[in-house]
């Protein structure tokens, strides 16, 4: 005869093993195995990413200036306590700095902000983005020259600030 219990026993064991049985994730193809893997490696090496590599513009001279053109009405960033030197030059079509002696070209981005004299508040190029920030109100300068306090940021191709300086953004004609 069967032992009533003991069938009980073995139906509910057996309910127990399909429930958690229906319960797993079920079999991984090899692409999908394969997907996994890819997207845990590159979360480890987003990570790991190195640093932004920081960049120091130099100043542009009034040679540099004649050299390529870039005479024009719009804003200038001047670093403070050095009113006699530009580290970036902006007008209604194109930002301008000099890294290691060569000078960068930037197109105004015609979405951002207007500043004076028709230039803008941010520049895109090859491998950087230039932004000028002006803060606070004009202070006259001499016959048709604003002086704004202000920041000048340069952002790489990854939009990670490389530099960034306050000083006075001066805009004239």
């Amino acid at each position: 005869m069967v032992d009533i219990n003991r069938l009980t026993r073995l139906i509910a064991g057996a309910s127990v093993l399909l429930m958690i049985a229906s319960c797993s994730e079920p079999e991984l193809t090899q692409a999908e195995k394969a997907a996994q893997e890819n997207a845990a490696i590159a979360a480890v090496e987003a990570s790991q990413k190195p640093p932004a590599q920081l960049v120091f513009p130099e100043i542009i001279t009034f040679a540099d200036i004649e050299a390529n053109n870039l005479f024009g009405a719009g804003c200038y960033m001047l670093p403070t306590g050095d009113q006699d030197g530009m580290l970036a030059l902006t007008d209604d079509r194109r930002g301008v700095i000099k890294l290691d002696g060569e000078i960068h070209r930037m197109v105004a981005d015609p979405g951002s902000s207007e500043q004076p004299y028709g230039a803008r508040g941010k520049y895109d190029g090859k491998k950087f983005s230039l932004r000028l920030e002006t803060t606070g109100e004009p202070i006259g300068n001499g016959y048709e020259t604003l002086d704004y306090e202000g920041t000048m940021t340069l952002r790489n191709g990854r939009d990670e600030v490389v530099f960034q300086q306050d000083g006075t953004i001066q805009c004239g004609a």
